[in-house]
């Protein structure tokens, strides 16, 4: 019954702010005693994570399996429950409002109940039915209540935000504290869980996603084997990274991202092979920059470059990893950079990507700072031409 918890908990702290602790968990344990008194019904449509088998509407529903006096007793108990809390439900049904365009959502929610859960035969269900059956499918709502909850607010511009918007407000509160980032990224996670699903589309249209505020990013690139024979490499960097966050006590947002790419045959690209079977992993890490606080940024970025550099010490060389171009940062000390360009040069043909540069871009047109740093022309490089 989490779904209704939920929502009572979430009403409470917006409605009574001053509401103890103690005294809202009493409120919870009366409310999980009072649907299972008046709505018993309940427990067959929400299991305890809230995933709801079906749902038996307040107007005129048969079930395949009951006859209709059991289906009228069945109707009395569900409307007697929704009436009692009609205030909180007519509160769901505007935030559900703010959220989707229920002019077109509604009719595909009533489509899909009936493909997904086929047991009940919906017949008249209502726009307010409608919303209760879905809300525990609303993504959003978990880090609504998170962000209530972490920032005693009864704001009301909480409601219009978007997910990435509420996850920098939560991160603000306290951007490097290992437990708080811990319990926004368990609200992340059941929030993508709910986002689960197919689309068809453009590419253009299909591509794009909201990734949310400023921010850090560091992501490599390594083997991982064949395509006829992964190596595994890419669970085994995985499971290492995991360890390490744990071991440092690092505040690491969530996600992890991780993707996989065939090989390339440009010799520069950090995936570059010659063998057209081999696959290749890349792994990003972030931090989030949600204040303007100047102090505080500054925290933030050390602490990522630390999360960076201990990922670099424990991980990069055995896996042979490397940055993605547009992710490196060119380090400020002089020793730090030329251990950069020299690991550079183990993996990637700089003399002859130096030659080429010299021979088709003697100007410089297409070079920038960062290249410069990185890829020195050499005095060699520079007689050759």
């Amino acid at each position: 019954m989490a779904f209704f918890r939920d929502l009572l908990e979430a009403e409470v702290r917006r409605s009574s702010p001053s509401c103890s602790p103690a005294l809202l968990t009493q409120l919870l344990v009366k409310s999980d005693d009072l649907i299972k008194s008046t709505a018993p019904w309940a427990s067959d449509v929400f299991d305890d994570n809230g995933d709801c088998y079906y749902r038996t509407s307040t107007k005129n529903v048969l079930h395949d399996d009951e006859d209709e006096a059991d289906a009228s007793a069945t109707a009395t108990s569900a409307a007697a429950y929704w009436e009692a809390h009609r205030a909180e439900l007519t509160r769901v049904s505007e935030l559900v409002a703010a959220e989707w365009d229920s002019s077109l959502v509604v009719p595909d929610m009533i489509a899909k109940a009936r493909s997904d859960f086929g047991k009940p035969f919906f017949m008249e269900i209502s726009q307010l039915d409608c919303w209760a059956i879905w809300l525990h499918r609303m993504p959003i709502q978990s880090i609504r209540v998170l962000i209530r909850t972490e920032a005693e607010s009864n704001d009301p511009e909480i409601d219009q935000l978007s997910f990435t918007e509420l996850r920098d407000r939560l991160l603000a509160l306290d951007p490097l504290d290992k437990d708080h980032v811990i319990r926004i990224n368990k609200a992340e996670a059941e929030y993508w869980k709910k986002s689960e699903g197919y689309r068809i589309g453009w590419s253009d249209e299909i591509l794009g996603f909201d990734c949310g505020g400023q921010q850090w990013v560091s992501e490599t690139c390594f083997p991982a084997g064949t395509l006829a024979k992964p190596n595994m490499k890419d669970l085994d960097y995985i499971e290492e990274l995991l360890q390490l966050i744990e071991k440092e006590d690092i505040p690491a947002p969530a996600p992890i991202e991780q993707r996989w790419t065939a090989c390339s045959t440009s010799p520069m690209s950090p995936a570059s092979s010659s063998q057209e079977d081999d696959i290749f992993s890349w792994v990003g890490i972030i931090m989030y920059l949600p204040t303007s606080d100047a102090r505080q940024r500054k925290e933030i970025t050390e602490d990522f470059f630390n999360y960076r550099s201990v990922t670099q010490a424990s991980l990069w060389d055995g896996y042979s990893a490397y940055e993605h171009w547009a992710k490196i940062e060119v380090p400020k000390d002089k020793d730090e950079l030329a251990e950069l360009q020299a690991r550079l040069r183990k993996r990637f043909p700089v003399d002859a990507y130096n030659k080429a540069r010299r021979e088709l871009d003697p100007n410089k047109v297409l070079s920038n700072a960062k290249l410069e740093k990185l890829f020195p022309v050499t005095e060699s490089i520079q007689h050759a031409k």
